[in-house]
């Protein structure tokens, strides 16, 4: 079977950084280049090749230790696009396509090579892009058929020029990463990226967005609905903060803009934790997972929670207007009351709302009767 293989670049110097190494850079504790190697396998892939160059004794060891490939580049010192080549130079006849990926954007995320091998293996047998937000990033998937040209290629331009001539056939993958963008050229640079990854498992607001529209193409009119309710919850957690609470603000927006994202499935609540679990969000999986059916009220903590503040907001949130309990749970009961099952879910859902909202209410010193929520 054909494999795809990624082509991870370590050779260059360097040198804008002043004396770090970058490979060896650590992102959060763990450095650029077994970041990179993880993130491949974690996404299935698992032929990977390093290219090496200046430096190339202090990595070997470590590749050697993960189980990669390393293949020294004599001429790194002529630039990025020789380690391309002398990375090209070593794939495998078996070898389907390839990603190239420079070791300092080490940031990338395995759901968005996952899409792309996705892609490839559903018939899109061309060049592909992740593109997040109209801008394409790394790494791009190269069909293995253009290594030929790769190789014999002496213009200006390097990769880019070659893939340029191909342009007509290559095709964009919206992607919810705008991780893929950011590159650690200087210390600046590298500060930014592990800012960014102190967050890493809490998407952004624009890689929500991506998400939600780019990726997935959920309804206009329920992202309108999801941004409603983040409204509401970025309200009341602040508010609960400076009360004395502990919320994650950032984890709490990224719930509620998300928490819909799989409401067209049965069980929406479970497929959107499903799927957010697997693009490595667990923490916000975790609050869409019960943003329909909190646990019982002895099952949670006396401490209010980011999920106890998502399943509230939701529930005052009818498509984008504020309703009361009432208004929302008697829409409900008018329409599925007939049914004993539902019926008894709604009353459910209903006493734990009124339970939250009495706690929330005691902890900002504020009565959040019915009448508060009235647009």
């Amino acid at each position: 079977m054909k494999k795809i293989t990624a082509i991870i670049l370590a050779g260059g110097k360097s040198s804008r950084m002043n004396g770090p190494f970058k490979p060896l850079l650590p992102v959060g504790d763990t450095p650029a280049l077994e970041r990179c190697v993880g993130m491949f396998r974690q996404a299935g892939v698992n032929e990977i090749l390093c290219v090496t160059g200046h430096n190339h004794r202090v990595l070997s060891e470590r590749l050697a230790a993960l189980g990669v490939k390393e293949h020294l580049n004599p001429d790194h010192e002529e630039g990025m696009f020789s380690s391309i080549q002398a990375g090209v130079s070593q794939l495998d006849p078996s070898c389907a396509a390839f990603f190239v990926l420079p070791v300092d954007i080490p940031l990338v995320r395995r759901s968005t090579v996952e899409r792309l091998c996705e892609a490839w293996h559903k018939g899109k047998k061309t060049i592909l892009y992740p593109v997040f937000r109209d801008k394409r990033g790394h790494p791009p998937l190269i069909p293995a058929a253009h290594a030929g040209e790769i190789l014999a290629f002496q213009g200006d331009g390097g990769l880019r020029a070659v893939l340029a001539s191909h342009e007509a056939k290559a095709l964009d993958i919206p992607v919810a990463d705008e991780c893929m963008l950011m590159d650690m050229d200087t210390m600046d640079d590298y500060r930014l990226i592990n800012e960014t990854y102190k967050r890493y498992e809490i998407p952004s607001a624009d890689e929500c967005r991506a998400l939600m529209t780019d990726v997935l193409g959920v309804k206009e009119s329920i992202i309108d609905h999801c941004r409603a309710v983040a409204d509401v919850t970025a309200g009341l957690g602040e508010e609960i903060n400076r009360c004395g609470g502990s919320l994650d603000l950032p984890l709490l927006k990224a719930a509620a803009l998300l928490h819909d994202l799989a409401r067209h499935q049965k069980s929406h609540a479970r497929a959107g934790a499903l799927l957010l679990r697997g693009m490595g969000f667990s923490a916000v999986a975790e609050i869409v997972a019960v943003h329909m059916e909190m646990p019982p009220e002895d099952a949670r903590s006396n401490k209010i929670s980011e999920a106890e503040v998502l399943f509230l907001a939701d529930k005052h949130v009818s498509g984008t207007r504020r309703v009361t309990l009432g208004e929302r749970f008697g829409a409900g009961m008018k329409k599925y009351g007939h049914d004993p099952e539902a019926a008894q879910a709604i009353e459910r859902r209903h006493r734990a709302a009124m339970d939250i909202e009495r706690k929330i209410g005691a902890c900002i010193h504020r009565d959040l009767s019915d009448e508060a929520w009235r647009d």
